[in-house]
């Protein structure tokens, strides 16, 4: 889902400027729907598509890599923002329904402004355009189809779900082909896509370096809790949701919390709950999570 701004959150389209000098949308449009032309923008992207060096902000700027940040394609687009020191980290965060992966850069922008985890590589990646059922068929950027949210015990995309963990497993392996260890890659991401990657973190086989769900919830949690391996249940976790999340509320986000400390047994999860936050990131929020990122892949 798409994070609305507030005075004390992080307007979710902060970086629409690096995309081709699009000036960020009013509140009112940072719905569910999210209908910019920033959007339709990216269903249209070529694989010669990319970022430009010159269009990045200065603390983007890497000193060991060539001067141009690409959006890649295939196998899976992504905007990937290098290391800016020697690279021995690698953090993977997907966006939520409807958002981009763009979107979500402030986050190393946050870290390189306050110079820190310069030896960690960022990716963003690209949901594929889809119809979702809730949104009345709408065609969007989606990890997998959502027929309805108020509902825990609501029919789920399973097949949509496991096609989406397969896309960041893919990810995780092009970072390890790549020379990074599994125990330095963290996954993470907002709404749907924290889902797409708690689930990953439950069905892995590769162990991994950390996991981060910002306002989300455990998907096909059936399916999960039958086909879940020991692999990751002492990795680092990473749990946030704000108490006014009108999309996907608190009580869900406590639910699927619970569901991952007593049926799948994980032992290491740091729960963070922030009083008023809605459906979004707070400034807060940033902080905690690079010092958390700062604590388990350490430099």
């Amino acid at each position: 889902m798409c994070g609305a701004q507030t005075n004390q959150t992080l307007h979710f389209r902060r970086y629409l400027s690096l995309a081709g000098g699009l000036s960020d949308p009013p509140p009112s449009q940072l719905s569910l729907f999210c209908p910019t032309k920033f959007m339709q923008r990216l269903s249209t992207r070529l694989a010669s598509d990319h970022y430009h060096y010159s269009t990045l902000p200065l603390h983007l700027h890497s000193t060991t890599t060539p001067p141009t940040l690409h959006y890649t394609m295939p196998p899976y687009p992504a905007v990937r923002i290098p290391a800016k020191a020697a690279h021995t980290a690698t953090v993977i965060f997907l966006h939520g329904l409807g958002d981009s992966g763009a979107g979500w850069m402030f986050l190393a922008e946050e870290a390189r402004k306050a110079q820190r985890l310069n030896h960690v590589k960022f990716i963003f990646p690209e949901a594929p355009q889809q119809p979702v059922s809730l949104n009345f068929g709408m065609r969007m950027p989606s990890w997998y189809d959502i027929k309805e949210l108020a509902n825990v015990n609501a029919a789920q995309d399973q097949e949509g779900i496991l096609e989406s963990v397969g896309r960041l497993e893919s990810l995780i392996k092009e970072e390890t082909d790549a020379g990074v260890p599994a125990n330095r890659i963290v996954i993470g991401g907002f709404s749907q896509g924290c889902a797409v990657s708690l689930a990953t973190g439950c069905l892995t086989q590769t162990k991994l370096g950390g996991i981060v769900g910002l306002s989300g919830y455990v998907p096909i949690k059936d399916y999960i809790l039958s086909q879940h391996n020991t692999t990751n249940q002492d990795t680092p976790m990473f749990l946030a949701h704000g108490t006014a999340d009108q999309v996907i509320r608190f009580d869900y986000g406590k639910l699927s919390r619970d569901f991952i400390i007593n049926e799948l047994k994980f032992k290491n999860v740091d729960w963070h709950q922030y009083e008023g936050l809605t459906h979004s990131c707070g400034f807060e929020e940033i902080s905690d999570i690079l010092n958390w990122l700062e604590e388990n892949i350490k430099e």
